[in-house]
């Protein structure tokens, strides 16, 4: 259940995709009970932490999640359960378990469940509150499905981002799909991010992001505290009604109009550039095949230069950041497809060409 940062109907229709949904808030405070704390060393026990990690599971496919509670409440990524009420679990000892939704937030890609069918007390991990840049991170979860369930891999914390509103850290960690939801937990085996995303190419790696732990407290407007209380998850709403902070209206509106704005900009650049790189990929490799997706990911997350607003709308900070993250997204969203779209028909174009003059190789490739 991982995205890719590539999406096929990114390439056949840009408009009609799924497009980001824009910030808001819970409007109620729910709380978990916390952890009991563990003396936890990963570089000798990786086993332990292990049974507070569960494989999600349902028809469509797998992810992870990890208890954050000995009441049975679990934090996950918001793609792996969608829009579902209700998902089966398994722990590493094979006991399977009944999680219901309580709250999402697509936008910052977090979730909070919670056991409705299991022991009273649970193995759970705590969160931890930072992520020391260059520190150990074991990315604990089930990277290809029940097969290879709750495996480890280990790298370090590479970096801490802000991405069009979003925080992140950066790992070289391996993880794939499957691992969305799970933890990335440092050596005390304390939670410091949920495993959102990663860039898939081939000529990229170790490149994976995770949700800072602390901050999808935030986002789900979830406190550790002395009680479990999921009851009446409540509504969303805009975020300034739930913080007494008008001006975050503003942001939201900004993110709109920055969004709108991104989508009326000219797209030949990206296309054209994409045309002429399938094209030699096509000319040089014929009908074999190429990466045809691997200058996308480059694409996306390249700078980005967002064009000056009226000074009467530059003067709202709030605003003006909202709409510098909208116009982020969407014109990235767009890279992507129209960059796509510009290989796969430049490929196919060269690879006529290639096929029509005999300059088709076979053998392996020169880098």
């Amino acid at each position: 259940m991982l995205p890719l940062l590539l999406s096929a109907a990114l390439a056949q229709d840009l408009d009609s995709a799924a497009e980001p949904q824009a910030p808001f808030a819970w409007e109620r405070t729910l709380t978990a009970l916390r952890c009991p704390t563990n003396a936890f060393d990963l570089s000798r026990d990786v086993e332990t932490p292990m049974d507070a990690v569960l494989l999600l599971k349902d028809k469509e496919g797998t992810g992870s999640g990890v208890l954050i509670s000995p009441d049975g409440v679990v934090l996950t990524a918001a793609h792996v359960v969608g829009k579902k009420e209700r998902i089966k679990a398994l722990t590493q000892g094979g006991e399977e378990l009944t999680l219901e939704v309580v709250r999402t937030h697509p936008f910052y890609d977090v979730a909070v469940l919670k056991v409705v069918d299991g022991p009273e007390a649970l193995p759970c991990l705590q969160l931890a509150a930072d992520a020391t840049l260059g520190a150990s991170a074991y990315v604990l979860g089930s990277p290809a499905g029940e097969e290879l369930s709750f495996s480890v891999s280990r790298g370090i914390v590479s970096g801490k981002r802000e991405l069009d509103g979003r925080s992140f850290l950066q790992t070289d960690a391996s993880v794939n799909p499957g691992n969305s939801g799970g933890p990335m937990v440092n050596e005390q085996g304390e939670v410091m991010g949920i495993v959102s995303w990663k860039v898939a190419a081939t000529e990229f790696e170790g490149l994976s992001f995770a949700v800072p732990a602390m901050r999808t407290l935030d986002f789900l407007n979830l406190e550790m505290n002395d009680a479990t209380d999921l009851n009446e998850p409540g509504v969303q709403v805009a975020p300034g009604d739930a913080m007494n902070e008008g001006e975050d209206e503003e942001f939201e509106r900004g993110f709109e109009a920055g969004r709108l704005a991104a989508k009326s900009t000219p797209w030949l650049t990206p296309m054209g550039a994409g045309t002429a790189a399938g094209c030699a990929a096509g000319l040089a490799l014929g009908p074999c095949g190429a990466p045809l997706l691997c200058l996308a990911p480059a694409t996306a997350l390249a700078s980005v230069n967002v064009p000056e607003l009226p000074a009467e709308d530059a003067a709202n900070e709030s605003y003006q950041n909202g709409y510098i993250s909208g116009f982020k997204v969407q014109t990235r969203l767009r890279r992507v497809a129209y960059t796509t779209a510009g290989v796969a028909g430049g490929l196919v174009v060269g690879s006529a060409i290639a096929l029509s003059t005999g300059n088709v190789r076979l053998g392996p490739f020169a880098p």
